[in-house]
């Protein structure tokens, strides 16, 4: 091949290259990183889940949530009950060594011995949601026994405690109808 037909070819093939690396660019669908919220509470779901399997069930204890996460201060520091970013949870959360509990939970939680060996999205119930009247922004995040973590519009509840105990799915219902999805 001569050398001008080289070098249009090898413009050509850096064009081709360059069309294709602008078009997937732009035709990509954009995806955001979750919030801090979103993150810490799935790390909230990463020690429950761990506990879960060494314990085969999830925290319990008869005098309360309090006394029942208490059971996590091996895994967790004490702030992990503060939801981040909110004013009115930052550093209100502790262990107390004392009574055996966690003083200043942000968080609503189950507190039911649930014993869920299999960890599948459709068994998955609501564990831990963060309390309404403590979040910030117009919804709260809900963690299911699975490890899974949902945003769910304040509009949906009267208190974000009504969560606790239901299905995937039906907190997925409340989840879709913020969005305007039809079921």
């Amino acid at each position: 091949m001569p050398k001008g037909r080289a070098f249009i070819f090898l413009l050509l093939a850096a064009g081709v290259a360059l069309y294709s690396v602008i078009w997937n660019g732009c035709t990509k669908t954009v995806s955001f990183p979750p919030s801090e919220r979103y993150r810490h509470l799935s790390r909230l779901g990463d020690a429950l889940v761990a506990y879960q399997a060494r314990a085969g069930h999830l925290p319990h204890d008869n005098k309360g949530a309090d006394y029942a996460l208490y059971e996590l201060r091996n895994t967790l520091p004490a702030s992990a009950f503060d939801i981040p970013g909110c004013p009115r949870s930052s550093g209100t959360a502790k262990y107390d060594h004392t009574e055996k509990r966690v003083v200043g939970c942000s968080y609503h939680y189950i507190n039911r011995p649930l014993r869920t060996t299999a960890l599948k999205l459709e068994e998955a119930v609501c564990v831990m949601v963060e309390r309404s009247d403590i979040a910030d922004g117009d919804g709260v995040y809900a963690l299911f026994s699975s490890g899974v973590v949902l945003g769910v519009p304040s509009a949906s509840m009267q208190d974000s405690s009504e969560l606790l105990g239901k299905p995937v799915e039906e907190v997925w219902a409340l989840q879709h109808r913020r969005h305007g999805a039809t079921e």
